[in-house]
């Protein structure tokens, strides 16, 4: 388990450090203008791959992980995301109204990834080296055409996702032992109204983080939309490493014991992300966002909370979907949603600040938390509790390390590689010890 989970953390995680890593260079070589329309140009592609994936590809996922004969599933799948794929393209139409829309015009090519399919048939690390090229290279070339040209940042962000995500979609079909290009069939579109439960849940992912940007960017200002870009970077990359992993056992799911010890790992992770957030965060905004934006403490704060709450309950969200609640999951997932886009768009009009765009987060994470409770409250709730509030109570550790050293570089790395030591030594027979045999 833990083999297979240390390679995907690493590759995953690599990655994602080195975006954060070309964001904060670019914070600190570029305009706010320039860093908005990166985040404009990098939501819009999420919201691509979120529409594409609307409820097909968690139903495909979870019918890939159970049947033996999956490629039929895999293929009714493709079809359907090609043809609304080709569709989509029709939006660039509104590229006079709202000049991002020009970007729709790539959605077949997102639409012919099929990657989802690997993590269905339990090859999570294959997916993992394929989303490491999908976040690396275009990151690698931010930063090069800073150097360069930076009037051409947008272009080459631009042609570098789209060329990467045409070059490892063949790739993986490949693996897959499918073929690349499918046929578009105009009935193939009946798949997303069967799974359209599935589709507000998968709407929902992409709202409760860089689709918050997308709402706020036509009611804030460009300072307060970049800071905003960062923080929303950082807790979407943050989500969708979890997510990776969570997805990585995802045929192990439908037992209860492996749900229970996953929420736990993500537990003490997400706290260790609480507690830097929390306790260093001057210097958390440093190492991410650069040093210009460390008035901003509350907003990464907020960020981090939210994280924790994400946590949680994170394997509930395949645990929903195995025991088949799917519209009871769209439900407080739509719900979330709508909630959150109301408070980043009300509270836009009595200030201007990325705290906003934190409360909706946060607000949004936490319905949504409550939601899934209440969906699988026949699992074991308390302790995961319990396992929650011993992991905060680790925290007086780091506490007492910011206040020996101060909010500084020292006292971060310190308290937490000691929180992490801490947290290894707790349970480390609880999660490196227990052997789970499942059949």
């Amino acid at each position: 388990m833990f083999k297979r989970l240390s390679q995907i953390a690493f590759l995953t995680g690599a990655a994602h450090v080195f975006t954060l890593v070309a964001l904060k260079f670019l914070s600190k070589n570029t305009s706010a203008a320039t860093l908005t329309s990166i985040g404009e140009i990098d939501s819009i592609f999420q919201l691509l791959v979120s529409i594409l994936g609307f409820g097909l590809q968690l139903s495909a996922v979870r019918h890939i992980a159970m049947e033996k004969n999956w490629k039929p599933f895999y293929y009714h799948t493709q079809r359907a995301r090609i043809t609304l794929g080709l569709l989509m393209m029709g939006v660039s139409l509104f590229t006079p109204i709202y000049p991002a829309c020009w970007l729709f015009i790539f959605a077949p090519v997102f639409a012919l990834s099929g990657d989802y399919a690997l993590y269905g048939r339990g090859q999570p690390v294959k997916g993992a080296v394929w989303t490491f090229f999908r976040t690396f290279i275009p990151s690698l070339l931010l930063i090069v055409f800073v150097f360069i040209n930076k009037r051409y940042l947008a272009a080459a962000y631009v042609s570098s996702t789209v060329a990467v995500f045409g070059i490892t979609g063949f790739a993986i079909s490949r693996q897959l032992q499918c073929k690349y290009l499918i046929s578009p069939v105009l009935p193939a579109l009946k798949l997303y109204l069967q799974n359209i439960s599935l589709g507000i849940a998968t709407v929902v992912m992409y709202i409760l983080g860089l689709g918050l940007l997308f709402v706020a960017s036509f009611f804030y200002n460009e300072q307060v939309l970049a800071v905003s870009y960062l923080g929303l970077k950082l807790y979407v990359i943050f989500k969708g490493i979890m997510r990776i992993i969570n997805q990585s056992f995802v045929k192990e799911m439908i037992h209860d014991e492996m749900t229970l010890k996953a929420d736990e790992l993500s537990i003490l992770v997400g706290s260790s992300f609480l507690g830097a957030s929390l306790i260093f965060p001057k210097s958390m905004i440093t190492i991410f966002f650069g040093s210009q934006y460390t008035t901003f403490t509350g907003f990464i704060i907020l960020i981090g909370i939210s994280a924790l709450v994400m946590c949680i309950f994170i394997s509930f969200h395949t645990r929903s979907l195995f025991k088949k609640k799917d519209k009871m999951y769209a439900k407080y997932a739509a719900a979330a949603a709508i909630t959150s886009m109301v408070i980043v768009i009300v509270l836009s009009f009595f200030r201007q600040s990325p705290l906003n765009i934190g409360l909706a987060l946060l607000t949004g994470e936490l319905i949504f938390a409550a939601g899934l409770v209440y969906i699988n409250k026949d699992a074991a709730i308390l302790l995961r509790i319990k396992f929650l509030l011993t992991s905060l109570l680790c925290l007086l550790l780091p506490l007492i390390i910011r206040y020996l050293l101060g909010d500084t570089f020292a006292g971060l790395y310190t308290g937490m590689g000691m929180l992490g030591g801490l947290y290894i030594a707790v349970n480390y027979r609880k999660l490196f010890k227990t052997n789970l045999n499942f059949k």
